[in-house]
């Protein structure tokens, strides 16, 4: 390099460095504040539906609740979204087919687009596995037919397609970004007005936003790009001028054994049988509403609002308990370090973390590990009560 442009490199470098600094400052305040956020939510979400529970069918309160219900679980997302744009890595990477994934959620998706949009889904058969966080996958495509339903003005349609796609040729590959090989392709494709091309230039950028003050954050699709470049893939905007607009997002293909795993949560909702559960949580009032929660669903519970509270009365109890749900960060003593004095006293007990930080960040801290299990605020009645009856149902741990 010439020496009169080192001084420019040099700067150059710095500059890089400082905004990939921002952008990490950035992404621990943001999930900071998703955290506490999300306690919030815990109140309000797990209250309204306890009020919900004892509502009659034609009781007119029911339509406001459900109001309550509809607007956490929206906030909720929202939250989700921005601890998924905080984060900078996937750790629940499973292999599996994205397939089952767009199935198991179309029932949702139907709700999500409402009665006038028309939901198709045109699903390639003998589809490849992919290997990353189905989790996230799951949000990432909730988030482009969310996009998609906002485009569409009144009727329409909204069409999921999936495909194997082979890039042989470097070209055809560095035209999407990508490296020759073998990917999974999944369309989700509208009939709205489409996108002009100035701004489908930058569609990914974090900070533009073309919704309306009602319909979200325009966070949405930055979610996305962040989750697929992530995993080696990409996602790409077609929209040509009075087609609607395509995205098309691409994973790599693996040939690793499929994983058995559920993707979603599924099934009835489950009930205690008088088993003993230590709860320990620092926020009094999501300590008090799941107490609640899980002593109306059969299970004899034990509250504490610290580590050294749950330490006192598990030393009282003088028998041991079946399981403690702890959330991660309390003060005086986090939940990982309650889990390990407790498990010193009762070796194999089974415990559950809660923390309104998403689980790959929790288990960057190094929180989780194998034979721990991790449930996300906010929660709702059936997905607590139906972890707890998982955790206690499982001999493995």
């Amino acid at each position: 390099m010439p020496e009169y442009l080192a001084p420019v490199a040099d700067l150059a470098k710095m500059e890089r460095m400082e905004a990939s600094q921002r952008r990490e400052s950035l992404g621990e305040l943001a999930a900071k504040i998703a955290h506490d956020f999300n306690n919030s939510l815990t109140i309000i979400k797990s209250y309204a539906d306890l009020m919900l529970k004892d509502v009659l069918e034609n009781d007119p309160w029911r339509t406001p609740i459900r109001e309550i219900q509809k607007a956490a679980d929206q906030a909720a997302n929202l939250a989700r979204q921005i601890l998924a744009f905080a984060s900078n890595r996937v750790i629940a990477s499973k292999v599996f087919a994205i397939n089952r994934v767009v199935k198991e959620m179309k029932d949702m998706l139907h709700m999500n687009v409402g009665e006038n949009i028309r939901l198709s889904l045109n699903l390639a058969p003998n589809l490849g596995y992919v290997k990353t966080d189905p989790g996230q996958l799951f949000q990432c495509i909730h988030n482009l037919v969310s996009n998609a339903r906002d485009a569409i003005n009144g009727p329409g349609t909204i069409t999921i397609r999936t495909e194997n796609q082979y890039l042989e040729s470097e070209s055809e590959a560095s035209a999407l970004g990508l490296a020759p090989g073998h990917y999974v392709m999944i369309e989700v494709k509208d009939n709205g007005g489409g996108i002009p091309e100035f701004i489908q230039e930058k569609i990914f950028d974090p900070l533009l936003t073309t919704e309306a003050p009602d319909k979200g954050t325009g966070l949405r699709l930055a979610t996305v790009h962040n989750f697929f470049t992530r995993q080696g893939g990409t996602v790409k905007v077609f929209s040509p001028p009075g087609e609607g607009t395509a995205f098309r997002a691409y994973l790599p293909r693996v040939y690793e054994s499929l994983e058995p795993d559920a993707l979603l949560p599924s099934g009835p909702e489950k009930c205690g049988l008088g088993e003993t559960i230590l709860l320990v949580e620092d926020e009094a009032a999501v300590l008090n509403v799941t107490k609640q929660i899980l002593t109306q669903a059969g299970y004899r519970v034990l509250a504490a609002s610290d580590g050294e509270m749950a330490l006192a009365i598990y030393e009282k109890l003088n028998e041991p308990i079946n399981v403690v749900l702890t959330d991660v960060r309390m003060p005086k003593m986090n939940g990982r370090e309650l889990v390990d004095r407790l498990r010193a006293r009762q070796p194999g007990l089974k415990a559950i973390f809660m923390s309104g930080f998403s689980s790959d960040i929790i288990s960057r801290n190094g929180i989780l590990e194998k034979g721990f299990y991790f449930i996300s605020k906010p929660y709702s009645i059936e997905g607590i009560r139906s972890k707890l009856r998982e955790v206690l149902d499982d001999d493995s741990c």
